[in-house]
């Protein structure tokens, strides 16, 4: 009886997550919020928070559905750079590995407010640096294209964009994570969980 209820438990949270990453996804300003050529993106703060409560499994889960959903945007809202972003390549490693990651983390160093700070910047890092070095791998040639820059200084640009738009999503991330996970955990343990 308890592992059907863990079990149900865990459906419903996946579930949870899931739309909360489809309304950050496609409603403007709720998980993407655009600076200039970039969007800073706090949507990871979801797949953080997900890996801390649901575990390493769930949370890579919910990364690969916020990486399609992802490529989906980059398809249907196509900005400058949505050409490098809609390679699977590029759009999924680190959004898997922030869930995963974060997943494994809380298990093995725990839940408390302090870690939670942590674990919201390890996070955004993660994704930033993971996603932007693999765009430098795989998707070269459609960046140089979008931003009609030299390959040169292609090195250059993405150490930038992994710099100021690290940096911030890092800080935000780690606020988010850190004040909503425990207003969060708060709410599901008086529900009983």
């Amino acid at each position: 009886m308890q592992n059907r209820q863990n079990s149900l438990y865990n459906m419903t949270m996946v579930s949870f997550f899931i739309a909360l990453i489809i309304i950050q996804t496609f409603v403007p300003w709720l998980g993407y919020l655009p600076l200039g050529i970039a969007n800073i993106t706090i949507v990871q703060v979801t797949i953080i928070i997900a890996g801390i409560l649901l575990g390493p499994k769930n949370g890579a889960f919910l990364g690969l559905i916020w990486g399609i959903l992802a490529i989906i945007r980059n398809i249907l809202q196509p900005t400058i750079l949505s050409p490098v972003f809609i390679n699977p390549l590029v759009a999924l490693p680190g959004r898997i590995l922030v869930g995963f990651i974060i997943g494994l983390l809380a298990e093995k160093f725990g839940k408390s407010r302090p870690a939670y700070f942590t674990y919201g910047a390890v996070g955004s890092l993660i994704n930033t640096s993971v996603t932007m070095t693999l765009a430098y791998i795989f998707a070269k040639e459609a960046i140089l294209s979008a931003m009609g820059i030299s390959s040169e200084n292609l090195f250059a640009f993405i150490l930038t964009i992994i710099t100021a738009n690290g940096i911030l999503e890092a800080v935000i991330s780690s606020l988010l994570a850190g004040l909503l996970t425990p207003i969060l955990l708060k709410a599901l343990k008086s529900k009983g969980h």
